[in-house]
């Protein structure tokens, strides 16, 4: 991830108790980065935006969630109180279009802005799709985010055949 900010900032130090601090992307990287910062500095204002609208989770739980291994109340990192403990302000289905470090903003696609002193960029990956005929269709899809997953799991049925692209882990856990 990346940290925008007045000064590189580590673990170690500490930061103003007046300076907000945004994280974007809820993945694993995000929600670590919000436990550091409420260590680091117990009085900033963090927010922690999520373009998905569910807690965020440990994404390589989704094959064991295929797997019916885990349920949905069990793939959230933490759940809805431990936000509210600590003071970490958690906004799903938020989704960042723009960043102007000078003017310390940023832009959302619902028009709204936020203001930042320290901004951390946790966006994580995206699925490649390879440009291959058939990948439009009607059942093809990644498997990214627990929305893919439960979509999966919505088209699978006993005897079915899929096809499975890509060697990366979700991708042969899901194999």
């Amino acid at each position: 991830f990346e940290v925008y900010g007045p000064e590189p900032v580590t673990g170690a130090q500490k930061l103003s108790s007046k300076q907000t601090v945004v994280i974007v992307g809820a993945g694993i990287a995000g929600v670590s980065a919000a436990e550091s910062m409420r260590r680091a500095a117990p009085e900033a204002e963090i927010v922690l935006l999520s373009k998905e609208a569910d807690l965020p989770y440990y994404r390589l739980n989704l094959t064991r969630y295929l797997a019916d291994e885990v349920t949905p109340p069990q793939l959230p990192l933490h759940d809805q109180a431990w936000y509210q403990e600590q003071a970490v302000t958690f906004r799903p289905a938020t989704d960042v279009c723009a960043v102007d470090p000078s003017a310390k903003r940023l832009q959302l696609r619902n028009a709204d802005d936020i203001a930042f002193d320290s901004l951390i960029l946790a966006m994580g990956s995206h699925p490649f799709v390879p440009p291959i005929p058939g990948v439009d269709k009607e059942n093809v899809t990644v498997l990214r985010t627990q929305r893919d997953a439960d979509f999966i799991r919505q088209q699978i049925q006993a005897g079915a055949q899929c096809v499975i692209i890509g060697g990366g882990i979700l991708g042969l856990e899901t194999a």
